[in-house]
């Protein structure tokens, strides 16, 4: 089972100077091989940059997207 952390978005998205602040993610849809979605949702207030997905992922396509996403790191 792979867990993954959350990094944030200002990894993906560049800096802009008219944005005041990035919004904390407040959901994650990630695949699954059948054509479903699993939905995790954050904790009030956003998942903190840093912090551990609360999910174990084990299905092929799921580790695939989430390995390929600059907003999240394997732990």
């Amino acid at each position: 089972m792979a867990q993954f952390k959350w990094m944030g978005e200002e990894r993906v998205v560049p800096p802009r100077k008219w944005v005041q602040s990035y919004g904390p993610c407040e959901q994650i849809r990630v695949p699954k091989k059948d054509g479903t979605f699993t939905v995790v949702d954050a904790p009030p207030g956003g998942f903190p940059v840093g912090s551990t997905i609360p999910f174990n992922f084990t299905d092929e396509r799921s580790l695939r997207v989430m390995r390929a996403d600059p907003r999240f790191e394997e732990v």
